[in-house]
């Protein structure tokens, strides 16, 4: 099962879909990320970042193509520049965080 889902903030603006059971998030094409240089998530999450730059799957912090993430909290971090968990990934047709379909999973 698929869930539409968005993650967005004053500098970036992503939409995608969260694959059930899987937890699988697919960040759509032209989703943009937070501009901001950080290494505050991590490194794995710097190493991914530095990876799709390099490899023109982002550029000007904007995805020019579907990316399948494996973890929430790795596309929530990545695309927010920041460490606020897959709490901020919110479902499209309700508005709350993926978080309550999560935990009940």
């Amino acid at each position: 099962m698929k869930e539409r889902i968005y993650i967005k903030g004053k500098r970036f603006n992503a939409m995608g879909e969260i694959e059930l059971p899987s937890r699988k998030v697919t960040i759509f094409k032209d989703s943009m990320i937070n501009p901001l240089e950080t290494t505050i998530y991590g490194e794995k999450t710097t190493l991914l970042k530095a990876f799709l730059v390099r490899n023109g799957i982002i550029k000007d912090n904007v995805f020019t193509e579907d990316y399948t993430f494996d973890y929430p909290a790795t596309a929530s971090s990545l695309i927010s520049a920041s460490r606020q968990g897959y709490g901020i990934i919110k479902l499209f047709a309700t508005g709350k965080s993926i978080h309550s379909i999560l935990k009940d999973k």
